[in-house]
Formats: structure tokens, sequence, C-alpha cells
């Protein structure tokens, strides 16, 4: 059997909440209030900006072409499915930032540019059986892989857009690159000695023993963030798989799901807090023992003070977020059809079930299918930051499964 298909559609996406084009205000007791009577303590609350509101915003729109073939061979128990695919997306819809002299007030979601992917699905599966039938198996494997570029962002090609948290920019996308990549310094390991310090581009006055050393990308001798940053990392992975295998034998049947990524980075901003004392709170095991000091010249982290520089986002935060994970497996077990008879029922079927049984990875966090994005417009500019979402747990599960 061989079938070949094609297919074309567009979808639109409103997802910025009710109010986008109107600009709102609110009461505050502190930031908006004042004596109007000329008393102490008898301030009264006023109104200040609470949105700015766009009234030009429109529909964010994706376009989608495929074309697929699928083909069964091998008394069909050979399988094949070939999909490619390009998806482009107009008038995006994004939060830009705004001026800090403009107030307190959100800034509203606008269209800035236009965005491509193009990608490919390929899935496989072969089915059979052995010892006259007793014994079957059945195995499934996919394989995707896409890339993703920003075709234009606005009417100013230079625009960016990215993700920040605490003062700290740590994605950023532009006009033919992925949305989005990490961006920051590079980091050339920690100063050991003095005349290495001396040597080393000055960065404010955080150039010294026990701390990071930054390159300088435009070689004037110093660091600073606007000519020394550069793109240090990509969050989009290389492929992503799966495999899905059925074994059964007389009674008995298996089935185990594992999911994988590759080539994918990670960045750990769980590590800024708990690595570098900066912020009040529990610091971690290495804090204490893989933080640089005169005699511990080798270790992993720079000197534990609380710099404010040891803690921009460089290579020094870049982890390889590949991974493989068993997902679940089933082990099941049918009663003898004599003895559902006997029960009168039509079948009787007990299980034990695992999910997330094991991990395979770098990944010094808590989980590397960390997912911290939402269905809101505009924030996959934190795909692959990790603020420490909750890892996936592993569960173990006995169930009955009856016919009646």
């Amino acid at each position: 059997m061989l079938k070949v298909r094609a297919g074309w559609g567009q979808s639109g996406n409103d997802q910025i909440g009710e109010y986008n084009m109107y600009s709102t205000f609110g009461t505050n007791g502190y930031t908006a209030a004042y004596n109007l009577n000329g008393v102490t303590g008898s301030a009264i609350a006023g109104f200040e900006p609470s949105t700015k509101g766009n009234p030009d915003v429109s529909w964010e729109t994706t376009q989608t072409v495929n074309a697929g073939v699928n083909a069964s061979m091998l008394n069909k128990k050979l399988t094949v499915a070939v999909d490619v695919w390009q998806r482009k997306t107009s008038d995006m819809l994004y939060r830009l930032s705004v001026p800090q002299v403009m107030g307190i007030a959100t800034p509203p979601f606008v269209n800035i540019g236009e965005m491509k992917n193009t990608g490919i699905d390929i899935e496989v599966g072969y089915r059979n059986t052995l010892m006259a039938g007793k014994f079957t198996y059945a195995v499934n494997a996919t394989w995707s892989h896409y890339k993703n570029v920003v075709e234009s962002l606005s009417n100013n090609l230079k625009e960016v857009v990215g993700y920040s948290e605490r003062q700290v920019e740590y994605t950023r996308a532009t006009a033919g690159m992925a949305y989005p990549m990490f961006y920051g310094l590079i980091s050339d390991g920690i100063i050991q000695t003095a005349a290495e310090a001396a040597a080393a581009p000055k960065f404010d006055t955080y150039t010294t023993v026990g701390h990071f050393k930054y390159r300088d990308l435009n070689g004037d001798g110093k660091i600073t963030l606007d000519k020394d940053r550069t793109f240090i990392g990509d969050p989009h992975p290389k492929f992503v798989g799966g495999l899905n295998v059925d074994l059964g034998y007389g009674n008995f049947d298996l089935n185990m799901f594992f999911y994988g990524s590759y080539g994918n980075d990670m960045i750990n901003y769980v590590s800024r807090w708990i690595d570098y004392g900066q912020f009040v709170g529990g610091l971690s095991k290495d804090a204490l023992y893989d933080s640089w000091t005169p005699s511990n010249t080798g270790a992993r982290l720079p000197m534990l003070d609380g710099a404010s520089r040891s803690q921009e986002a460089s290579t020094a935060f870049i982890e390889d977020g590949s991974f493989l994970r068993l997902k679940t497996m089933r082990l099941g077990y049918s009663l003898p059809e004599i003895l559902v008879k006997k029960a009168k029922m039509k079948s009787l079927r007990v299980y034990l079930q695992a999910t997330n049984l094991f991990t395979l990875t770098k990944y010094s966090g808590l989980d590397p299918e960390v997912n911290t994005l939402s269905n809101t417009a505009g924030e996959g500019n934190r795909m692959g930051v990790d603020k420490g979402s909750w890892p996936t747990p592993r569960q173990i599960t006995l169930g009955l499964t009856l016919g009646l």
C-alpha cells in the first residue's frame, strides 16, 4: 500500500487577553497615593496606569504546508510514514519591553514580524510473530527534526526580543536567527593568579583571582555587555525521537516506551540561586565543596562571595540538555480463558505499570525534560531556561482490567 498526501491550512492565534487594545488604570495605596489634606497619615489612594493599550494589534496567523507518504509492505508487517512540512507565522504576537520612563504600566502585545519553521517527521513500524505465533513483537520508532528562523522583526531588522530574569538577559532573537537563542558572555574559566588577573580584560572591579574570566570579543581590553555578548547556545534540539516496544508471550505482555532529545542546550537558572550565594536561601553542596578557594583551584564554581558579575548570563550556565528516558513500562498477565469463564467474565487482566523509571542525561538540574512554556502568546522566548519546575515524578501502578 502506498499513499501520497498533501495539505495546506491556515490558523489564527488571539491568546493575548481580552483588553489588549485598551489602556487601563487602577488604584494603589502605596505608589499612587497622596495627602490632599495636608495631614500626616491621611493619604488618599489615587489612580495609576496599569496596562498600556495597543488598538492596532491583529491576529497572529500561521500558514502550514505539508507533504507526506504512507507505505505498508511485507503483508502489513512493515509500515513507514514520512511528513515534510513548513509552517510560517506572520504578525507574531509579542509583549515588547518599553522604556522605564513610561512608568510601571504593563506593555501591550504587538505584532512584531515573521517566523518560519520547517521540519521532517519519520515513523517506522514493524510487527511479526515467532514460535508458531506464541511470541509476538511490534516495534515503532519515531524521529523528528525541525529548523526555526526569524525572518523579520517589525520594520527594524536590528530590533531584538528576548527573555530577562532579575536584570539578566538570557535569550535573544534577531532576524536571521532561531527563536530564541541563548545570549551572553563567553567564560574562559576562573582566574587563578594575580598575573592572570592583571592580563585579563577588565570587567569593572570584578576581574580578580577566583572569579570568571570573560572573553573580550571586540578587543578593547575590557568587558562591556553591549559589545562582548554573543549567541552562546541553542535550546532547539537537533532531533527528538521515541521508541515503542510491544512484546507478548502466551498470556504475558510487556510494553516499553522510550523518549529522548539530542543536541539541545539548557540554562540552569536554578544554579544562580543555589551556587553563588547572592540570594537569601539554601545553598547547594557544590557551593560549599566546589567553589574556588586558594586550596581548591580546580573548582567548578568561582569564589563564593555573592559577586553579581559571576551571575551574568554566560557559557558557565550552559549545559547539554540531551536525554533518553524510559517514560513507561507495563507488564501484564491475562488470566486463562477457563478461569475467566468460571468468573463469568469475558476477560481478566492484571498489570504493573511504572512511569519515568530512569533518565540518561548529563544535565545537572532536576529534569532535562523541563517545560516552562505556557499557552500565552510571546512566552516562547524562555525556551530551555530551567527555573526549577517540578520534576516529572516516578509512579508505580498496580491495575486490574475486567471485561464484563
